[in-house]
């Protein structure tokens, strides 16, 4: 699967371009993360991708179709989106929440079978969060509310994951649960998206990223390099220091605020 994003840009109605002229390529089995400082349009640019949000101009492409001509129903059984965990949810079980993923591939109004629980079940063993089925999302924390909407969006068995920051709010253990979640689904060969503040998360887990401006402009490539100690200094306002560490991880050190 490729998703490919054509010379886009989107502005609000009567207001200034959120995002400008901006192109690039998601593959299958590569995670792309999506970074900038707060007001760059991170998440405006996902809203879009799924089209919640209508391009200005240009264009995206799945697999070199329009986007626009894909039926809405066909276009969720390839492409699932997972919100950020924060504010009101359901008072469903778990389970029940993941379910809701089942029936947008079977159909609203169709019943999940016992094998489609069943699926369930093996897809939250999968993730480590067996232990959450019976539980309500209303009685969990940040971290397993995240990882149970990343299992909702799984059960529709997408080709491509959106997430929209999955590991704000998370404390450090939580954060690499998701984070290794995602490397291993592209490592299964599904297509990854996600938008972070944290450029080590980029650097660390990504293949290819996208480095968002305020002005809507970004700097799309590989991840080494786009998440460079320059393209950190103009974009976050921030002199950073990239260094390897032991085992070949690569980390980013803040150091001091430019002033710019």
């Amino acid at each position: 699967m490729t998703l490919t994003a054509e010379n886009v840009s989107f502005a609000y109605k009567h207001g200034d371009p959120v995002l400008r002229d901006l192109n690039f390529t998601v593959e299958s089995g590569e995670v792309t993360a999506i970074l900038g400082p707060n007001g760059s349009g991170k998440t405006t640019l996902v809203k879009c991708l799924m089209g919640f949000l209508r391009w200005t101009s240009g264009r995206s492409l799945l697999d070199g179709q329009d986007v626009r001509g894909i039926p809405e129903r066909e276009f969720l059984s390839r492409v699932s989106y997972v919100p950020q965990a924060k504010g009101q949810m359901l008072s469903l079980t778990a389970e029940d929440m993941i379910l809701l993923g089942v029936t947008g591939r079977i159909g609203i109004f169709s019943t999940p079978s016992e094998e489609d629980r069943e699926d369930v079940r093996k897809l939250a063993g999968s993730l480590g969060i067996a232990e959450l089925l019976g539980k309500r999302c209303t009685e969990m924390s940040g971290g397993e509310v995240q990882m149970v909407l990343i299992a909702r969006a799984l059960a529709s068995k997408p080709q491509l994951l959106v997430l929209d920051e999955p590991e704000s709010n998370l404390d450090f253990r939580n954060q690499l649960i998701v984070l290794e979640t995602l490397t291993r689904l592209a490592e299964e060969g599904m297509a990854v998206i996600f938008n972070t503040h944290y450029p080590a998360h980029a650097l660390t887990r990504a293949k290819n990223a996208l480095l968002l401006d305020k002005s809507g402009r970004g700097i799309a490539g590989p991840v080494g390099k786009v998440v460079t100690e320059e393209n950190i200094r103009k974009t976050f306002g921030v002199e950073a220091a990239i260094r390897e560490f032991e085992g070949g991880v690569r980390g980013i050190l803040p150091l001091r605020l430019t002033g710019e």
